[in-house]
């Protein structure tokens, strides 16, 4: 799961590509339409796509000889769902992530590589 949250976050980590999203997200579009709002090349806009579909975020159908695109919205909400989950410490059933706990709980077990000292009230500041 991480890997997907990785290759999501580099998608939508790109100016371009996040208003690609949120033009998709509206309504689908074919490439010299993304070319024509967006200001860029016809093959830039196809390298942006490349991305979407290598994150399994885009749908493609055809008419004719032309290939419209649209936002998978579904695929994008189960993911950012399960990502907002995992920040809220609640992701069972993801093991690649076990790691954050054991390695807070070294945090415990090893005080000295910490930098909490306790406040003037005497409680630990967490």
């Amino acid at each position: 799961m991480q890997k997907k949250w990785e290759k999501i976050f580099r998608v939508l980590g790109q100016p371009t590509r996040l208003k690609i999203a949120l033009l998709l997200s509206r309504r689908e579009l074919c490439v010299c339409e993304l070319e024509a709002i967006l200001g860029i090349t016809q093959s830039a806009v196809s390298q942006h796509l490349r991305a979407f579909k290598d994150a399994d975020l885009v749908e493609e159908s055809r008419d004719r000889q032309w290939i419209f695109y649209s936002l998978k919205k579904e695929v994008l909400r189960d993911l950012l769902s399960a990502f907002l989950a995992a920040l809220e410490g609640q992701s069972p059933g993801l093991p690649e992530l076990d790691w954050i706990g054991l390695k807070l709980e070294e945090l415990k077990e090893h005080p000295e590589i910490t930098c909490r000292v306790p406040s003037k009230g005497g409680k630990e500041r967490v």
